[in-house]
């Protein structure tokens, strides 16, 4: 996936990225040989989960190709709920 998305970076635009490029794309930097293990003992459930975010790709490409603002804004809404569940640790 890293690979995909690298290829659409212009050259000299990664120094514009923000860690949440770099944590998102942690996996890439790991050791393949462990990844693959981790992948391969998992697959049943991999394949699900990215069955469903190929289907809610699917789902944004096609609210974006219809200029559908209303069901885009509806996706980012159950994001943004998503998201809120996910407590951010506090530094002392």
């Amino acid at each position: 996936m890293l690979d995909t998305i690298a290829e659409m970076i212009e050259e000299g635009n990664l120094e514009f990225a923000a860690s949440g490029f770099r944590d998102t794309t942690r996996v890439a930097a790991g050791d393949p040989n462990l990844w693959t293990a981790i992948f391969s003992l998992n697959a049943d459930q991999l394949g699900r989960v990215t069955d469903e975010l190929i289907a809610s790709l699917s789902e944004f490409r096609e609210a974006l190709a219809a200029n559908d603002s209303t069901r885009i804004r509806t996706l980012l809404d159950h994001a943004c709920q998503r998201r809120m569940q996910y407590h951010e640790p506090t530094r002392d």
